[in-house]
């Protein structure tokens, strides 16, 4: 298997190799830990390999190990087991080779063991095996063990394994394996109870004690109509105390809303209410029917509001009014929901009266607050009262604990700045923001406000990443997802902000980009604005490029919009799954996978051809092409089609299009595709920037659209 090699993997070398010498010098001679060959000694290495040439015999050891690990995987690749084994036996025995563990794992495939010699080695090597490594180990061990009916050892193994499964199912597979493979009772008790914890339904018991977690398993693995029936059987019971019995009614409820069943979820939602306000009726001094009503009723208007019938969904709202709620936050979020409704209603002079109210409530939560303050201000901006917005958003940025908040509320009130005809204090806002701000959503349209133009990014080299040994041997003989799986293990436990920051260009060249975006937007939002700039290209990679390209090309689609919906969507991971059951690097659901197939003869037979790269981008990129068209080339509709429905899309043109795209982004009601298409859009500008050779004025028809009629 032949190890790619890219020269910017290798150019921390030569620095790395005068650092690691220091560090050798002063070192014992029993703790010597040798680099891996510079990115020329590879490329030599790869060439002689090529031509069946052996390094000689007194060359350096690095040169001879990766010769002789490179040339082993080759050669098991190609069926030469007998070969491999022998240099990988060999790699195993030298305890100063930095990867002689996996040397070791990767004999157990290329040597031909029997049944009583692998007993012997598992024996041993269990123990040994570091924790990065574990689970391949299990896996190839596994392998073996069902390759020779070695029947103990796979229930062994499918145990041990299921503790690394990613997702139910595969865990209940593997222990069901390890059940099917054991004839020892006291094992199968073991096996049967992780069973039963990891998925309650699977026990054929059912009593008292786990009915409850049975019915919640069987909701999650979306067999709604049996959950319902074992939570109604709790409800039915004796002794089940009225709190409990509102809360699975409520489970009952939320089934029906999960599976689409909007109608049911709506009438389950008013049973509840009903049977909360005879109790209420019947005992109006119990604190306990007063909370309870109080917050069902806010449920159930809420769920008739978003079924557009806000005018009784304003009633049940003012009637819960009347009993005087007296949980700040809950008297807010009531009032706040009303100048929702008012404001939909277009009645802005009631909205904005409603959510004045809600701020005067007391000591609410800050994310509540902050959400009032926005929405005032939005309103006399709408109201085109621009000094009492620009007033509004200046008193809730100083309010405000959220940078990403302040930077969107700045951005508005230089809007309303410059709308009231002061052009200088706005111009000074939107360069405020383009320096706060240069990668992300609120700077990057304060510099079009200001009729920037966008450079191509001249990054600054990030850091130099912490020296780990073992990490350079892995990424130099091409084991990117152990290098992952090594370095996402390395120093976890007690990882600050500047390890995280070290590990991030290591995770860049491991070339697992999911964990690299997860870890560093762990970071305080405060320590991210300082640093963006030197990690930007690293945070907004560019993987399966030319695949990217040729599905651009045939699509007549932007490259650089399918990678912007890929960072979002999967962050580049080939085999992400959403609960949504949606598949790969562009999230599609296989129903869709189906249809684009058919009409773009795009190969594909179930869900798992969804894990093909190829297959996968190529399907988003139609999908992409499908979805500008229907929306006359507008990025931002086309970008909220693929997060929401198209009839949601539809009903918030007719609704909140004014003819300013810009604003109707902050409009778009689902919080999911409100920041969704802001961060999708922030995206396409920055893979702009990395791909320009020169400086380009903002896109301004990905914003177009005329309103059809």
């Amino acid at each position: 298997m032949e190890a790619k090699i890219t020269p910017g993997e290798f150019l921390v070398i030569p620095l790395l190799r005068q650092l690691f010498f220091i560090f050798l010098f002063f070192s014992c001679a029993s703790n010597k830990l040798i680099l891996p060959p510079t990115y020329d000694e590879m490329k030599k290495i790869k060439y002689d390999i090529s031509k069946n040439h052996l390094p000689p015999i007194d060359e350096e050891r690095n040169i001879q190990w990766t010769s002789k690990y490179l040339q082993a995987d080759l050669l098991s690749a190609n069926g030469a087991n007998g070969l491999a084994c022998q240099a990988f036996k060999e790699l195993s025995e030298q305890k100063d080779f930095p990867l002689f563990e996996l040397a070791f794992i990767k004999t157990l495939t290329a040597c031909s063991y029997g049944p009583e010699e692998l007993i012997k080695i598992w024996e041993t090597a269990e123990d040994q095996v570091p924790g990065w490594l574990k689970e391949l180990y299990l896996n190839v061990s596994l392998n073996l063990a069902a390759h020779l009916e070695m029947k103990e050892q796979i229930a062994n193994f499918s145990f041990q394994l299921s503790k690394y499964g990613r997702v139910q199912h595969e865990k209940i597979r593997l222990i069901n394996s390890a059940l099917e493979n054991t004839s020892d009772p006291k094992l199968s008790t073991k096996f049967r109870n992780r069973l039963y914890a990891i998925s309650p339904r699977l026990n054929p018991i059912i009593n008292n004690n786990n009915i409850e977690e049975v019915a919640r398993d069987f909701e999650k693995s979306r067999m709604f109509d049996k959950a319902r029936e074992l939570y109604q059987n709790i409800i039915d019971g004796k002794n089940i105390s009225f709190a409990k019995q509102i809360e699975l009614m409520n489970r009952i409820a939320m089934s029906y809303k999960l599976e689409r069943k909007l109608d049911a979820f709506r009438k389950k939602t008013g049973e509840i209410s009903e049977l909360i306000n005879s109790k209420f009726q019947n005992t109006p001094q119990s604190e306990e029917y007063k909370n309870a009503l109080i917050s069902n009723e806010i449920k159930f208007a809420r769920a008739l509001w978003t079924s557009d019938n806000g005018e009784k969904a304003k009633k049940i709202l003012l009637n819960i009014l009347k009993h005087a709620p007296s949980n700040p936050n809950t008297r807010a979020t009531i009032l706040n929901s009303l100048g929702g409704i008012s404001m939909e209603a277009r009645d802005l002079e009631l909205a904005i009266i409603y959510y004045k109210e809600a701020l005067l409530s007391g000591d609410i939560g800050a994310d509540l607050r902050d959400q009032l303050c926005w929405n005032v201000g939005w309103i006399y901006y709408h109201l085109k009262k621009f000094s009492n917005a620009q007033e509004t958003f200046s008193s809730c940025q100083a309010n405000s604990v959220s940078n990403s908040y302040r930077l969107k509320l700045k951005f508005w009130e230089a809007r309303a700045l410059h709308s009231s005809g002061n052009t200088d204090r706005a111009v000074d806002l939107f360069n405020e923001l383009v320096l706060a701000d240069e990668y992300g959503y609120y700077g990057i349209m304060a510099a079009r406000e200001l009729g920037l133009s966008y450079s191509p990014l001249e990054v600054e080299n990030p850091p130099t990443a912490e020296l780990i040994p073992t990490f350079e041997w892995l990424i130099s003989v091409g084991e990117h997802t152990l290098a992952s799986k090594f370095i996402t293990n390395y120093n976890s436990k007690k990882r600050n902000p500047t390890d995280r920051l070290k590990i991030i260009p290591l995770l860049a060249r491991a070339h697992a980009y999911d964990i690299l975006i997860e870890e560093f937007y762990k970071l305080d939002d405060k320590i991210r604005g300082k640093v963006t700039g030197q990690y930007v290209k690293l945070l907004f990679p560019t993987p399966f490029l030319s695949i990217s390209k040729k599905a651009a090309d045939k699509f007549k689609i932007d490259s650089e919009f399918i990678h912007s919906i890929a960072r979002q969507e999967s962050s580049f991971n080939p085999v992400a799954r959403s609960f949504a059951d949606a598949f790969g690097i562009m999230q599609i659901i296989p129903e869709r996978g189906a249809e684009l197939s058919r009409r773009y003869n795009i190969p594909y037979t179930d869900f798992k051809s969804l894990f093909n790269e190829s297959t996968n981008i190529n399907m988003g990129a139609a999908l992409l092409k499908e979805l500008l068209a229907k929306y006359e080339g507008c990025m931002v509709l086309a970008t909220a089609s693929y997060n929401a429905s198209e009839s949601a899309i539809n009903q918030w043109l007719r609704d909140r299009y004014n003819g300013d795209m810009v604003e109707f982004i902050e409009m778009i009601p689902y919080q999911e595709t409100n920041h969704y298409v802001k961060i999708v859009l922030r995206n396409f500008i920055n893979y702009k920037r990395i791909a320009a050779d020169e400086e380009f004025e903002f896109p301004n028809k990905i914003l177009q659209y005329k309103r059809q009629k």
